[in-house]
């Protein structure tokens, strides 16, 4: 890992080994917690690291008390310092258990991540291990086979590691097996190897063991994804609590507030700059990280092509915002005057088309930027996923059909090439290169990488792998393939439960977001009216810019959290953010039609 090769771990533990105590006092499981981990660093000389880093931060933060006592009750004391907000030293004086609790959590949250990489891969290494020992391949051999395996990543690690023990340090097979089993946190692992090792040694039936634990692996899978479900169903709730009714509340005192001084008052910047520019967005990647966390996700093999085009259109972006938003919020602002085409098109669009007040022009332009640079990367990605999960699909009919042939003593090569001119959807052109190269010659291994190369499925990826190694290692005999075909249904259905179960909670962020838009809109509007009755008027159009351009911002990253949720990916959430967008416009267009607007009564 990056941490063994700072050398100022080194030196601390050098000069300072007495302050490992401290953290080690307060948590004792901190070399476990290196080891799950994979954070290749002497525990001691890390704890001594945070200790110091501790020790330090408790300095700065006896030094920041006088300072919190003279912002509070002599600030004249302080001159320029008095700008500083009081909570800025409060964040001073918890800087020792900042501290403390950031070097804890660092190799925690490492270790949970690497925890949840591995539950998504034993699965694909039990049937892996189960299809081999069904052709009469021991459990230490296709173990050995995975070392360059690049489809299960840390299984390959792992793989190497056991290897390494066995050749380099003359340990046992089996006795490797269980030292890697104790050493990896996950359960799952553990248990997997180890009730093989216990199997092995009392001499009873590997095979039918192997069998039976993967068929358990998967349907605990399927358990833990509808657990999943009701988990994503709290997160939404908590999500929705905090970046909509939070920011609901907050927008409704910002208004309110405002439209009694009837202008923006010159301290209200800081603070809602620091609320809706800083505080809501992080709320969102939070629960991005969260999400990702708790969410079973497969490896990457590479960066997607969704990914890419979006990579390249931010800085398209960026200049687009600049073109489109800064001008309606700072008029000072330096514009290129060849390019002030753009801000009448957005002068158009708000005040022409969409037939919107002054002030609308800012909101307007944002949600324009975000529309034109992530149209293409969720167009990409929406046509890329559902050409995969077709493709998936495919994969597993073929599947089943082979191991049907199979049957009949038809060679593994020739079922592959008399079902080359059946339908398998998008799947069948791939299949028809396959059945050509098999024809030519060209060994299983080389085909299969060809498909690899060609394909950005993992699940489709893995079972061709999983076929072909059946095939060249295992003989390719029924029982084997069969095998392979009951695992990689399992797998469907396994993904079409997630599926099911997380399309309905899509519906919260979509509700959540546009209420806040809505409500935001009618508010302003209500204000306005309000205060015309009584012979005062605000700035309406100021308060709009103010108000609803970071709003788009946060619209935005809301449709990123829900497609996180729908897809594991945060690329999922291109389409989501692009529709969001589009519903955010056509909200703010129908927002003042359901104002109503005060009359007063006269009193007779």
């Amino acid at each position: 890992m990056g941490l063994k090769n700072l050398n100022i771990i080194g030196v601390v533990y050098g000069l300072f080994p007495w302050s490992s105590k401290l953290v080690l006092s307060v948590y004792p499981r901190l070399p476990e917690v290196l080891k799950e981990a994979d954070i290749k660093v002497y525990p001691e000389a890390y704890a001594a690291t945070v200790g110091l880093f501790t020790i330090i931060g408790l300095f700065l933060s006896i030094g920041g008390i006088p300072f919190l006592a003279l912002s509070i009750y002599a600030p004249q004391v302080l001159g320029l310092l008095s700008m500083v907000p009081y909570y800025t030293y409060i964040i001073f004086i918890l800087m020792p258990g900042l501290v403390l609790l950031l070097g804890i959590a660092i190799p925690k949250v490492m270790a949970s991540n690497r925890a949840s990489s591995l539950e998504a891969e034993v699965p694909f290494l039990s049937a892996y291990v189960s299809v081999m020992s069904t052709g009469g391949i021991s459990p230490y051999i296709s173990i050995e086979r995975l070392k360059n395996f690049r489809l299960l990543p840390n299984m390959s690690k792992e793989a190497k590691r056991i290897t390494l023990w066995v050749g380099g340090l003359g340990l046992d097979p089996v006795a490797a097996i269980e030292e890697s089993a104790k050493s990896l946190p996950s359960k799952e692992y553990r248990e997997l190897l180890l009730g093989y090792s216990s199997t092995l040694r009392a001499g009873g039936d590997v095979v039918h063991y192997l069998l039976t634990k993967t068929k358990d692996t998967f349907e605990n899978r399927l358990t833990r994804l509808r657990i999943l479900g009701e988990r994503m169903s709290g997160m939404l709730e908590i999500y929705v609590t905090f970046s909509v009714l939070l920011a609901l509340g907050f927008y409704t005192i910002y208004i309110v507030s405002l439209t009694m001084a009837a202008y923006i008052p010159i301290g209200f910047g800081a603070s809602f700059v620091l609320f809706t520019y800083i505080f809501l967005p992080m709320i969102s990647v939070m629960f991005l990280y969260m999400i990702d966390i708790l969410q079973p996700k497969y490896p990457s093999l590479r960066l997607s092509l969704a990914y890419k085009v979006y990579y390249a259109s931010i800085p398209f972006m960026l200049i687009l915002i600049y073109l489109m938003v800064v001008p309606f919020m700072l008029p000072e602002a330096p514009y290129p005057e060849p390019l002030t085409l753009i801000k009448d098109f957005v002068v158009y669009v708000s005040q022409n088309l969409l037939r919107l007040e002054r002030g609308f022009e800012a909101p307007v332009g944002f949600c324009l930027a975000f529309l034109i640079s992530t149209l293409p990367a969720a167009t990409v990605d929406y046509i890329h996923n559902r050409h995969m999960k077709q493709v998936e699909g495919g994969v597993t009919d073929f599947l089943r059909d082979v191991v049907e042939i199979r049957k009949t003593g038809m060679s593994p090569e020739n079922c592959i090439v008399s079902l080359a001119e059946r339908d398998y959807g998008r799947f069948s052109k791939y299949l028809r290169v396959i059945s050509n190269q098999v024809g030519w010659g060209i060994p299983l291994t080389k085909v299969v990488e060809g498909f690899i190369r060609r394909v950005d499925s993992w699940l489709a990826n893995i079972t061709m792998y999983l076929l072909v190694d059946a095939i060249e290692v295992g003989g390719g005999s029924p029982e084997t393939l069969d095998s392979l075909a009951r695992f990689s249904e399992m797998i469907e259905a396994v993904e079409k439960e997630k599926d099911m179960r997380i399309k309905p909670l899509l519906m919260v962020p979509y509700i959540g977001a546009l209420t806040f838009v809505v409500s935001t809109v009618i508010l302003l509007g209500f204000m306005r009216s309000t205060l015309s009755l009584v012979g005062t008027s605000i700035a309406y159009s100021q308060f709009v810019t103010t108000l609803l351009t970071p709003m788009i911002a946060h619209v935005y990253l809301t449709g990123l959290v829900a497609g996180k949720i729908s897809s594991g990916r945060v690329s999922g959430g291109f389409v989501h953010a692009v529709i969001l967008i589009i519903a955010t416009i056509i909200s703010i267009v129908l927002s003042p039609m359901l104002s109503m607007p005060l009359q007063l009564t006269p009193v007779r």
